[in-house]
Parts: structure tokens; sequence; C-alpha cells
């Protein structure tokens, strides 16, 4: 790399307002974490990287170090996950369906209350049949129907696993029609930046920046969607791999009698960093295969009694 690429990627990284930042990352887990040695480190703060403290004890922004390790072709563990989710995405995309479990792992952000720890999980109903007056075009590929509710869990032991969680994905996925290509060919460009909550979901500074994260892309995507009159819904779920799934947002396309995720984002990511074929990244090829729809929004992955508890998700295929 250059001093030219490294000094234009801190120029696009302080377009994020300094307000959004929380420095709270030090020089060694820049280094174990993000790959960022010391010499890159100083070429970014040379370039401007934003920082406070001096030394040893200058600390960083998360966001900051994860864009710089994945633009600047870092083998972070952000750039391994986006490996294995191309490859999760090659297997399950060859199969008729492909079975996984996921253990939701997830400890107590509050330690030290009383009793028990109780949690909330999102999740999506299955399609009903009690004569609720849902039909099967409301219906998504995956046979789950539009509503979220919260499946409540008690946690006795901390070193107890919440819940696991058994899924089946699907291969084969329809072609997006003509109409979804052309939405998507003039909405769905972006520069992929992991964004904080401050500006994820601004259109104001996409439209000032060309920097989005996959939640912005899905939301633009889904209000693009209902301009033009075309049937499209967000989806907030799990992007299955392993050795990890994650959190994921995605937009869906009614496509005949059901529900088929386009992600121009994820594809891009994929191919850049991934390892994916280019020939096999249509923008519009559906990563359905990787994909697990748990809400219709963006919820708190794990609600630990109103706060968002962080989570790990093992998984294995069965």
């Amino acid at each position: 790399m250059t001093s030219t690429d490294v000094s234009a990627l801190v120029g696009r990284l302080r377009l994020i307002p300094d307000t959004a930042r929380r420095f709270a990352v030090g020089a060694s887990a820049a280094r174990s974490f993000y790959r960022l040695g010391p010499e890159l480190l100083e070429r970014l703060l040379d370039a401007g990287l934003p920082h406070v403290g001096r030394g040893p004890d200058r600390l960083f922004d998360d966001y900051d170090l994860s864009n710089s390790a994945l633009h600047l072709g870092q083998m972070s563990v952000q750039r391994r996950a986006i490996r294995s989710w191309a490859n999760s995405l090659r297997t399950n995309a060859a199969a008729a369906s492909t079975p996984y479990r996921l253990t939701v792992l997830a400890p107590c952000p509050a330690p030290g209350h009383p009793g028990p720890c109780h949690y909330l999980f999102p999740e999506i109903p299955e399609t009903p049949d009690d004569g609720s007056g849902a039909s099967a075009d409301d219906a998504p590929q995956n046979g789950r129907a539009a509503g979220t509710v919260q499946r409540a869990c008690v946690r006795e032991r901390p070193e107890d696993p919440l819940l696991v969680l058994d899924v089946v994905q699907r291969g084969d996925w329809p072609e997006a029609g003509p109409r979804v290509r052309e939405l998507v060919a003039e909405h769905g460009a972006a520069d992929f930046f992991m964004l904080p909550e401050a500006v994820r979901w601004d259109p104001g500074f996409f439209a000032a920046t060309g920097m989005s994260d996959c939640g912005g892309c899905a939301a633009r995507l889904v209000r693009a969607a209902a301009a033009h009159g075309l049937d499209a819904r967000f989806s907030f779920g799990v992007l299955v791999a392993k050795p990890y799934s994650i959190a994921h947002c995605w937009a869906e396309f009614r496509t005949g009698g059901g529900w088929t995720p386009v992600d121009p984002m994820l594809m891009r990511i994929l191919t850049d960093w991934g390892g994916l074929d280019p020939a096999q990244a249509d923008p519009c090829r559906s990563p359905g295969p990787v994909l697990h729809r748990l809400a219709d929004h963006v919820a708190k992955l794990v609600d630990h009694n109103g706060i968002w508890a962080p989570v790990s998700l093992p998984t294995e295929r069965l």
C-alpha cells in the first residue's frame, strides 16, 4: 500500500464526526486483533487518524481500526470472518439444504444482580395455520411469516449457553427480476464502512460521503423500492457461517408467493475481501443460503432486562 492509500482512507474516516467515536482501544489490541502493527499505525497517525492520548497511552476508535484493517488489506479477525461467509455461501448454495446449529452465548452485562439472568431473543413465528388470516403469500421463502416476537430465556448459571438454534439453510433462491435489478443498479452502490449508530442510518451522511454499512444499504433499498412501487421489506437476523455467525441486516423483495433476500453490499464485501469469484458476484444474486431472518427491524439480538448484551454465536454444520 502507498502513502496515498493511507491518506485517502484516513480522509474518508475523518468524514465520520468525532462525536460518534468511542476511544477505547489501545495499540496492543490494534496489533493483535486488527493486525495494525506499529509501523502501519504510525503511518495512519501521520495521516491524521483520530485518537486520544500520547505514545503508549494512545486510544483509538474500534470502527476506525476495523475499517483501516479491512481497507488496507490486513488479515484481521474481521477479514477472516468475511472469508468464512464466502465459503458458507459457496457450500450452502451447492446443496438443496444445509443444517446448522448456532449456540447463543451471552455474558451477563450487569453482573451481581439478584436471581437468574432473564433474556429476550427475537424470532419470527412459524406461519400460522389457525385461520388467523395470514396467507401463503405473507410467508417468506423460508416458511416464516412477518411479525416479530421475543423468546424468553432464563439462565441459572453464567457458564451455560443462553439457547441453541438449529436452522436449515436453503440453497436455491429465485433470481431477481428486471425491476429489482434496475433498482439495485440505481440505489445499491455504496462504499462499505463499518459505521457507528450515530451515522449509519442517516441518509444525509450517505449522500455527503457515499459511505454505508449493511444496515444503511438495506434501509435505503427498501425506501427506494417503496418509491418505485416495488414490494420490499427490511430484515434483521443472522448471517450463518461456521465457526461464528453474526447479526446482519438486508433487504428482501417479493418474488411470486414469497420473499427473496437481495444484498448488493454483502455480495461486494464477499468479492472484495472474502475471495468470492467475481463471476459469481452478481450484486442481485441472493445471499439467502447464508441468511436466517429473525425480525422485521433492527433488534437487540440478546436483551438482558433492556440492556443490549454482548453475544457470540459459535456455529457448526450438522
